[in-house]
């Protein structure tokens, strides 16, 4: 797909979000291997792999992202076809925060069935955040799965995660129960605000009960 095109495609994708709620997504750009100045590559560690995605995902100036979609019982959309986006700040090609945007308005339609998958995980997903979060990448990891929560409103399953230990299929045991907790917590606290508000009503007071 060409800048020419791209709206008309875009709205035909959101339109096979009921139907077709699995993207499966594979972006590949020209953003150079990055590592420390020292020369050398950045630790082993989940922040470190993150900090290596980022890096050369921020220095990627163009970009081919691919994109096919099936049901859930493995029909693949419109006879199986797939869509290719060329991306970058070329004549004709494709404006990537359009593009991306246009994804995610995907997975929004999806809801509450819709799933991402991606071939390289952390890369992919990288790339396609970096273009709808505003400011670009966030710098720290926790950061990062945060703007994909924002983002995507889906469960992410990948092949190959690198640093995703927070989304979807690429969750552990641990995980899983904080984010079981979470939203029980969460819930008490929706309750308990509605509650007060029921009976108190001096904001004030509130605010000092949420912080409590």
């Amino acid at each position: 797909m060409w800048a020419h095109n791209q709206d008309q495609e875009l709205a035909r994708i959101r339109e096979l979000a009921r139907g077709f709620p699995i993207a499966t997504v594979a972006a590949s750009h020209d953003g150079p291997p990055a590592f420390l100045p020292s020369g050398k590559a950045f630790p082993h560690t989940l922040e470190g792999n993150y900090e290596a995605v980022r890096a050369s995902v921020e220095r990627a100036t163009s970009a081919q992202v691919a994109l096919a979609l099936s049901s859930r019982d493995g029909e693949l959309a419109l006879g199986g076809r797939v869509w290719r986006f060329h991306l970058g700040a070329g004549a004709g090609l494709d404006d990537p925060r359009r593009v991306c945007a246009g994804i995610r308005a995907h997975a929004r339609a999806a809801m509450p069935r819709g799933s991402l998958v991606t071939l390289d995980g952390a890369e992919d997903a990288a790339y396609l955040v970096r273009h709808i979060v505003d400011g670009g990448l966030p710098r720290l990891r926790d950061e990062f799965l945060r703007a994909c929560g924002d983002a995507w409103f889906w469960e992410v399953k990948v092949a190959y995660n690198a640093f995703l230990y927070g989304l979807g299929a690429a969750d552990n045991e641990y995980l899983v129960r904080y984010k079981m907790d979470k939203v029980e917590e969460e819930e008490r606290d929706r309750r308990l605000t509605e509650l007060l508000h029921l009976h108190v009503h001096d904001e004030a007071v509130l605010q000092n009960i949420r912080i409590l």
